[in-house]
């Protein structure tokens, strides 16, 4: 069971603050007393806390994947072929209105006075805000991975979706190795869903049958054990 309300990880956070940003959690603000001041300020709060949880970071994700993508096809492209073009920078996305510093400081402070509210309840108001314990069933040491929809639709490239177990993960690392048997060889690790996997084949053109792995992360430490295998043609 976890030993807070907040979530540990950056999208179960995002999540979290999207949660506040609903119509149902701000009609409870409001019915709680909270001024109208106050809950434009937590609007503004979760606006930047989302942006820097999860937008900002899956844009250099993105152009990570980009690049490593760009690297495979530099390196194992075969002799005499003409050089990738260097993936162009993202344009980030726009930020949102910058507020003061000490976001979560504010929240730890707008949730006490929310909890100490007289019509506050925990089961009712507390589930609507989630600024109760949930006490659901994620176990970081048995949490089993889950990816699905491997396909290939370019050269020794794999894209799969993953799972991140209703926000409590943050990341999926992915390993693959050709049918049959092998090591495994590592494939990267990526926060944004679907990721996209590029692989060395043994023989450029040729198509290869492989199979893909991923092993969920909190933070940098993984959890749980890996899941299972799921198999793909991967284009040559």
């Amino acid at each position: 069971m976890p030993n807070s309300y907040y979530p540990l990880t950056n999208e179960g956070r995002a999540l979290w603050w999207e949660n506040i940003q609903s119509p149902d959690a701000q009609a409870v603000l409001l019915a709680l007393g909270l001024s109208a001041p106050v809950r434009a300020a937590i609007q503004a709060d979760a606006a930047v806390a989302i942006y820097i949880y999860r937008t900002a970071p899956q844009a250099y994700e993105s152009y990570a994947t980009s690049m490593n993508g760009w690297g495979h096809v530099y390196l194992d492209s075969a002799d005499g072929m003409p050089t990738p073009a260097v993936p162009a920078l993202p344009v980030m996305p726009a930020p949102p209105t910058p507020v003061s510093g000490g976001i979560e400081v504010r929240r730890a402070a707008w949730v006490q006075t929310v909890k100490n509210a007289s019509g506050y309840d925990p089961l009712v108001q507390g589930a609507t805000l989630r600024t109760e314990m949930t006490g659901d069933s994620f176990n970081r040491e048995t949490y089993q991975a889950v990816i699905s929809g491997a396909t290939s639709a370019s050269s020794a490239t794999v894209t799969v979706k993953f799972r991140k177990a209703s926000g409590h993960i943050d990341s999926m690392a992915f390993q693959g190795r050709k049918a049959g048997g092998g090591a495994w060889v590592e494939l990267g690790r990526f926060m944004a869903t679907p990721a996209s996997l590029h692989l060395t084949l043994a023989t450029p053109g040729q198509p290869e049958e492989w199979e893909i792995r991923g092993h969920a992360y909190i933070k940098d430490t993984p959890v749980g054990v890996p899941s299972q295998a799921v198999s793909v043609l991967v284009r040559g």
